[in-house]
Parts: C-alpha cells; structure tokens; sequence
C-alpha cells in the first residue's frame, strides 16, 4: 500500500499515524536531541538550534552555538572559550548557562542567525546554480529585537 498512489496524496499522509510517529522519532533522535532540546531553558533558543539543525545539519547548528558562545564571553570573563567542535557537551552546556546567567537570549539568537545567513550566503557566493534556493534559504533566518 503505497501512499502516494492513493488519490488523495498527500492528504493521506495526515491520516498515517505510524508515519507521524515514525517522523517525530526520527526527527527528536537525529536533530532534537542533537542540540539538547529537552535541557534547554529557553524555547525561543531550542526551536531556532533545531530549525538549524533540521536545515544544515545538527553539527553546524552546534557548532553555530558555540562559535556564538566563544564571540560572546568577554574575552572570557564570564567563562573560558569552548571548542567548537559541533557536539553538545558538558563544556557547551555549561558556557551557555553562564552565558543565560548574564546576558539575553536575543543577543544569541541574533548571532546564531547572522551566522547562518553568513553560510547561505557564501554557498550562494561558491555555487551561484543554487540562487534559485537563494528567498527561501533566507528566510530561514528571523531575526528578533535585541537589549543590544
């Protein structure tokens, strides 16, 4: 029974409840999980790290925060650099919550998104065939009103 030979297509879709919960499976372990959604204080800042990561893959997506957190520290007064090795650890955690602790959460958000309008637009830069991606890549990246 194949699903998309059915007349309706992709209505049928909505109706699959294994589907649905195969997806939300796949979904929570390879991305959700990746940027530690579920130990995330803000959910402003687990939903963009998991939109991210769905888009770009969730080692950039990671590797985005902590690039964020190292630019972010104070020349490391609020806490020493990280690696930026694109793994959700117990150093990223731990910069993060000293970050959370004395700074904005739109202060990282606006970074996360710089830097991943900045990867759009060098692969736009380095492969000008895939301009036609070009309005909906950007419009992925949504910016929100900074304490800046």
């Amino acid at each position: 029974d194949v699903l998309r030979e059915k007349e309706d297509f992709p209505k049928t879709l909505s109706a699959n409840t294994d589907l649905e919960v195969s997806l939300v499976s796949f979904y929570r372990a390879l991305f959700w999980r990746a940027v530690d959604g579920d130990n995330l204080a803000d959910q402003r800042l687990a939903e963009e790290l998991f939109d991210t990561a769905v888009n770009l893959g969730a080692g950039r997506a990671v590797g985005f925060l902590q690039r964020s957190l190292n630019v972010l520290n104070r020349n490391e007064i609020l806490y020493r650099d990280i690696q930026e090795d694109g793994s959700f650890g117990e150093n990223t955690r731990r910069a993060l919550k000293a970050f959370l602790s004395q700074d904005s959460t739109e202060t990282l958000l606006t970074c996360l998104n710089i830097l991943q309008g900045m990867h759009y637009l060098d692969r736009l830069r380095e492969r000008p065939d895939q301009e036609r991606f070009a309005r909906g890549w950007l419009a992925r990246v949504t910016f929100t009103k900074s304490a800046v």
